[in-house]
């Protein structure tokens, strides 16, 4: 059982903006942590690492590709990776004190009620798939990941707050802080001097 975690959780889909909508909190002096960052940093830690290594059956050094490869070619592999790191990264969470939290995975861990609000950020499935393309480069990689994740019109029906990112960055920016400002009314306060 997951308390609470923070006031609004932000999912979506790999690519479709979840991250430069955090950074627009963020640079608004909003106190935020993501889940990316969390594992990222959880992964540092000795004890950790050797535990999603051995999951994973790689070497201690591995890269964060070589997780990544494992984890989409192997849905045991994935789902023991995800039983070692995710009560680390929802740990890390939980001490961040964080009012806007990113979690790529809120409906899939089915974290719903770890959050008083949901945003879905979501750029449509087309757009998507070209900037996963761009990001990593090949379109068969693209499609590998795509293939293995929920579909964010799947999250839409969980959303209090729906965030299209396939608009001009001024319009996203604008909503996302509007958004955030309605929140207020959920406790949340802006830190910005």
């Amino acid at each position: 059982m997951v308390g609470r975690l923070a006031r609004v959780g932000i999912t979506g889909g790999i690519a479709e903006g979840k991250s430069t909508v955090l950074h627009y909190l963020r640079e608004a002096g909003y106190h935020v942590a993501s889940a990316d960052e969390a594992a990222r940093e959880q992964l540092k830690l000795s004890p950790v690492r050797a535990a999603v290594a051995a999951a994973a059956g790689l070497e201690l050094g591995f890269k964060a590709n070589d997780l990544r490869d494992r984890i989409i070619g192997d849905a045991e592999c994935r789902r023991a990776v995800n039983r070692v790191l995710h009560p680390h990264v929802l740990a890390a969470l939980a001490l961040s004190g964080a009012d806007f939290m990113e979690v790529p995975l809120l409906i899939e861990a089915a974290l719903q009620d770890a959050f008083e609000e949901i945003w879905v950020v979501t750029c449509g499935a087309e757009e998507q798939r070209r900037r996963l393309v761009e990001r990593t480069g090949s379109e068969a990689l693209a499609n590998r990941i795509l293939a293995i994740q929920l579909p964010t019109s799947t999250k839409l029906a969980f959303g209090d707050v729906i965030v299209r990112t396939n608009q001009p960055v001024r319009r996203v920016k604008a909503y996302t802080l509007e958004a955030a400002s309605r929140a207020k009314n959920l406790g949340i306060a802006n830190r910005a001097k």
